[in-house]
């Protein structure tokens, strides 16, 4: 009687069974599955890691003029799982800054951004900068995509914003012009010659901003720019007065107006909101060369700025008839 179960094979039976084709191509198979699972599961994880840390950038406006602050604001939303601390190292933070017609744009020095905080899991964060441009070259009239990159020690790696910032810088259309004269401390030297410019620009929604621009009279040299808002008649009240320092009425919305005083490098002194109701507001110069409102009801507003000390109080005169 033959035995069922033989203590060994033949040698040949087992090197079949080993190099048998049909075997190794379900080993081969199987080991190829898994391989391309674990390639697809490191991909995974890794576009999961790229993700966990998101950067967006944004700005108060899309168009500015040359001259203007261009501030940004820099959100960090930390999905990491891990505290994140940023601003230990001064280049932590830094933007990628490209033009339509330069490409790259230079930038002028390292961005400062200095004020070490903690970002817990789960929480975002914002950074402000108040001007882009004090660190890149951002005067000319173009149109620029920035982009912020932020270090992240923790993670050993930096990650750049998701989506760009589109800027626009545009010149603007000129309203009004005045030379002035400025004194210099040297009483050798004549007097500095200064340009007053009042500007509009029109945004994408339509409405029409204001502007006034300290120059030189070449306009290359910027002093000051300061946006006063919005304007409904492009048709404002100027006036300069003696001591040099610029006089605006203009309207921002139905029956009211600001007025406006600036200094000789653009810096907003006044700023006041008047109802137009009865008379409407005016300006008018008087024998000493200083300027004063006219007509008008004064509104107080949360925007007002507090006057300056002036030589001269401010007063409100009725039209004449």
């Amino acid at each position: 009687m033959n035995n069922p179960y033989p203590a060994t094979r033949p040698t040949s039976e087992w090197a079949n069974h080993r190099t048998a084709p049909h075997r190794m191509n379900g080993t081969g198979k199987t080991r190829k599955f898994w391989q391309c699972a674990m390639i697809s599961l490191v991909i995974a994880a890794a576009g999961a890691n790229a993700q966990s840390v998101r950067i967006e950038i944004s700005s108060q406006s899309d168009r500015y003029v040359p001259g203007e602050p261009i501030p940004v604001a820099i959100k960090i939303s930390n999905l990491s799982g891990r505290t994140l601390v940023f601003g230990k190292d001064k280049n932590w933070l830094n933007f990628e800054v490209r033009s339509k017609s330069r490409s790259y744009v230079q930038q002028r020095t390292p961005v400062s951004a200095l004020g070490e905080f903690q970002l817990p899991n789960g929480r975002a964060a914002e950074k402000q900068i108040d001007d882009l441009s004090k660190f890149f070259e951002l005067q000319q009239a173009d149109r620029y995509v920035v982009s912020a990159i932020v270090q992240m020690r923790e993670l050993g790696r930096a990650e750049m914003s998701r989506e760009p910032l589109t800027i626009d810088v545009i010149n603007p259309a000129i309203v009004w012009e005045q030379d002035f004269g400025m004194h210099v401390f040297n009483a050798n030297q004549p007097p500095e010659t200064r340009r007053y410019a009042v500007q509009k620009l029109s945004t994408i929604d339509d409405n029409v901003q204001l502007f006034v621009r300290a120059s030189d009279p070449s306009g290359r040299k910027i002093f000051g720019l300061a946006r006063l808002g919005k304007v409904v008649i492009s048709d404002p009240k100027i006036l300069s007065d003696r001591l040099n320092r610029l006089h605006i009425v203009h309207q921002f919305r139905a029956r009211l107006f600001q007025y406006t005083v600036l200094s000789p490098k653009a810096d907003i002194l006044k700023r006041h909101t008047y109802d137009g109701f009865g008379f409407l507001p005016g300006l008018i110069m008087d024998e000493s060369g200083n300027v004063n409102i006219t007509g008008g009801a004064r509104r107080i507003n949360k925007n007002d700025i507090p006057a300056e000390k002036l030589e001269q109080p401010e007063t409100t005169t009725q039209a004449p008839k």
